[in-house]
């Protein structure tokens, strides 16, 4: 009673097939996203029902949702942002990582060819010159002091400039009003993700002028960006549940890369109104932020530190063993 009424309360979007309850794991994402592709190939594959497992899926209005939802135990798995889940131990909670999702931000600054015409670089100038000539552009986030702001932010300040004096960041909301001001010229450039920069590229004029997923910029490379987690509680009671979800999702994961093309098919089945140029895209553009393996690499969670302190200014106090362990991993892919 508690699950249904907590979730019912959230407006939560449900999608689920029939389920065993003893099987079942109940999974929260904050939104539909690219970033959850080797996870929507395991459940359209029916990679979940080879291990056991009756996948409940929770779409819910942002991560912070999601992982509240979790925390209360009405979700058992959360797939989540790192940064999440740094400041819920900053905030004394609890929360595992135990599989890496996306081990490179997925997200660019796509700019107006005005942009290129005026100040002449390209997708194809060293990235060096193209954090030069973010200097005085017009760059829409959604949000003051969310992640779209913070990393705009970071960005301008390799650049060599000031964010406060040297650009203009104007908070937009989601991605409708991005595009809308970008087709409308009220912007010249904004910092997104798939597919809302395809969108842009494709339909509007624009171009690529910074392209974090390629792992070009190298402050940010590497950067761990997506994690399925749960509480240390949940973990130790369903040990077995988590390694085989695992065993699935990495199922999943090596499909994306021995065969992206069926992969692509398969994940087409959670983006059904997505026109198929610009999915197409998208998932090109998604394909190198995709690990290998599921495993944890510290190497991610130090660009994630390196980075609060150099857009904060401030030390992480959590240490870096506390965010993460690799026990689930390393059970389901043994031999």
């Amino acid at each position: 009673m508690k699950r249904t009424v907590a979730l019912a309360a959230l407006a939560l979007l449900v999608l689920a097939g029939p389920v065993r309850a003893k099987d079942k794991v109940v999974f929260a994402f904050g939104s539909e996203s690219l970033i959850f592709l080797p996870w929507y190939v395991a459940e359209a594959k029916g990679y979940f029902k080879e291990q056991g497992i009756a996948p409940e899926l929770v779409v819910m209005k942002g991560g912070p949702l999601a992982m509240t939802a979790t925390l209360a135990g009405d979700a058992d798995i959360l797939g989540s942002g790192v940064e999440l889940n740094i400041a819920t131990h900053e905030k004394g909670r609890k929360i595992t990582a135990i599989a890496a999702l996306v081990t490179q931000l997925t997200h660019r600054i796509v700019a107006q060819e005005e942009v290129s015409k005026r100040t002449g670089v390209t997708e194809a100038s060293p990235p060096a010159e193209r954090l030069k000539a973010l200097k005085g552009l017009k760059i829409g986030i959604t949000g003051a002091g969310s992640s779209t702001d913070r990393f705009t932010r970071f960005l301008v300040q390799s650049g060599g400039y000031d964010p406060d004096r040297d650009v203009t960041i104007i908070p937009l909301g989601e991605s409708a009003p991005i595009l809308a001001a970008f087709q409308q010229k009220r912007i010249d450039a904004f910092f997104f993700s798939s597919p809302t920069s395809e969108r842009a590229i494709l339909e509007m004029k624009g171009f690529t002028l910074i392209n974090l997923a390629k792992g070009e910029f190298e402050p940010l490379r590497d950067f761990l960006y997506n994690v399925l987690s749960a509480t240390p509680e949940w973990l130790a009671k369903n040990g077995d549940k988590a390694v085989r979800v695992i065993r699935a999702v990495s199922k999943g994961l090596d499909l994306i890369h021995a065969r992206p093309e069926e992969a692509k098919q398969a994940g087409l089945k959670y983006f059904p109104k997505v026109d198929m140029k610009i999915f197409d895209a998208a998932f090109e553009q998604a394909l190198p932020s995709y690990p290998k393996t599921l495993h944890i690499a510290r190497r991610g969670l130090e660009v994630n530190y390196m980075f609060v302190k150099a857009s904060e200014g401030r030390d992480i106090k959590v240490p870096i063993e506390m965010l993460y362990s690799n026990e689930y991993v390393d059970k389901a892919l043994a031999k």
